[in-house]
């Protein structure tokens, strides 16, 4: 079943940007850009609204400043895939195992991309995850390397993570 999903584009910490997006009816904002940007969005959406914030960040040390401008919770996509990897979960890509959930309805999934996965040297846009599994990616991990915000033209390759965010338990089983 396909889904409208509208997209407004333009710079996050705008102020008619956000209000274009219908920021004062959304329940959460999820700022995933750098550092800085971040701070700033998440800076104009409590402006506009009151409005449920969770913001990535790159660097752990500036947590402290993303909640000060007004997150409510920082996720270091870093910090969470270790932790993954300390208990030791594995997400598929048809299951919600090892979800971390946040405020109500909101989880962040880790799919580890395994040998032989035919999603191996993809781009994002063509593995169409979002119609698949109901989640949006919001990081990929690649070699070590995170990738915040990453583009529809990645590749994605073997031993990859990706990061998604999962609303109201919408992965399809």
């Amino acid at each position: 079943m396909a889904r409208k999903i509208f997209c407004v584009h333009g710079e996050a910490s705008d102020e008619n940007v956000l209000l274009n997006s219908n920021i004062r009816s959304a329940r959460i904002l999820i700022a995933n850009q750098n550092d800085e940007k971040n701070a700033s969005i998440i800076l104009t959406a409590k402006k506009l609204c009151n409005i449920k914030v969770i913001s990535l960040v790159e660097d752990v040390a500036k947590s402290g400043y993303l909640k000060y401008a007004g997150a409510d919770q920082v996720i270091s996509p870093k910090t969470l895939s270790d932790l993954y990897r300390k208990k030791g979960c594995r997400s598929s890509y048809r299951s919600s195992a090892g979800a971390t959930r946040f405020f109500e309805n909101l989880n962040i999934v880790e799919f580890p991309i395994y040998p032989g996965s035919a999603l191996i040297s993809m781009k994002l846009k063509d593995a169409m995850i979002r119609r698949k599994t109901g989640t949006n990616i919001v990081g990929l991990w690649t070699r070590g390397r995170l990738s915040l915000n990453p583009g529809p033209e990645d590749i994605i390759k073997e031993s990859s993570v990706l990061l998604a965010v999962e609303l109201r338990n919408s992965l399809k089983h």
